[in-house]
């Protein structure tokens, strides 16, 4: 009774072949339902002729079923894996042949500080890389192989440490059309092990001026100090020393 976009089919097709009989050839697709009550999809052209000598209707109809379910199939899967990368917790980028990013989520635009407009207007060369462990996104074009490693990019909320996987997709004959890529933050990780570093560095500085007997070197305390409590300590036993 009626078409996917809501068209009632009596309607439509007076219109079609009104058309068809004032001299165009109006092709379209439409939806037939068999006898047997299932549905058929079609390309439908109709013209309008002379036959016999009188004015007649040429309907030609080609029957799309098992194509049309294809593409609502590979529309499915489509919309699938858009939505999944979209709600993805981790970092995810999908990038063109020519590293142009077609695809990202909003934890990118989270982590960032970029807007996805922003990020979607950009190539995979925009990115400031400090400094990068592993394979790379164009190792992929040219192998076919997925890669990892770890890399450090400029953002404009802060310096952003991930882990990063590099994964091929690849067209029906074959060729790689684009890349997957996920990155995992470890920002936090990453700072909190620099911190971790630097309090180890004070703590040691403290002590070899103790081992030379200078009683009066105080261990320096940062806001949030990974080692708040042991520099406390320690200050505190060199005084009382």
């Amino acid at each position: 009774k009626f078409q996917d976009d809501g068209t009632p089919s009596d309607e439509g097709s007076v219109a079609h072949i009104n058309r068809a009989i004032s001299g165009q050839v109006e092709t379209f697709d439409w939806i037939h339902q068999k006898l047997d009550g299932t549905r058929m999809d079609c390309l439908v052209t109709l013209a309008g002729i002379e036959y016999n000598g009188k004015p007649s209707l040429m309907n030609v109809i080609q029957d799309l079923t098992d194509q049309r379910r294809q593409q609502r199939e590979v529309l499915y899967l489509k919309d699938r894996a858009d939505f999944m990368i979209e709600k993805n917790p981790a970092l995810m980028f999908v990038f063109d042949p020519d590293l142009n990013v077609t695809k990202t989520n909003q934890a990118w635009a989270d982590a960032s500080g970029f807007s996805k407009e922003q990020l979607l207007s950009m190539n995979f060369t925009d990115f400031v890389v400090v400094d990068r462990e592993g394979g790379s996104a164009k190792d992929v074009l040219k192998s076919g192989e997925e890669t990892s490693g770890n890399v450090t990019f400029k953002a404009p909320k802060r310096d952003l440490h991930l882990r990063y996987f590099y994964v091929p997709l690849f067209d029906l004959d074959g060729n790689v059309d684009s890349i997957l890529g996920v990155y995992f933050d470890e920002t936090d990780m990453k700072n909190l092990q620099i911190q971790l570093k630097e309090s180890i560095d004070e703590v040691g500085r403290v002590l070899s001026q103790v081992a030379i007997k200078n009683l009066t070197v105080q261990a320096e305390i940062k806001d949030n100090d990974p080692l708040l409590k042991v520099k406390e300590d320690l200050n505190i036993t060199v005084a009382s020393l």
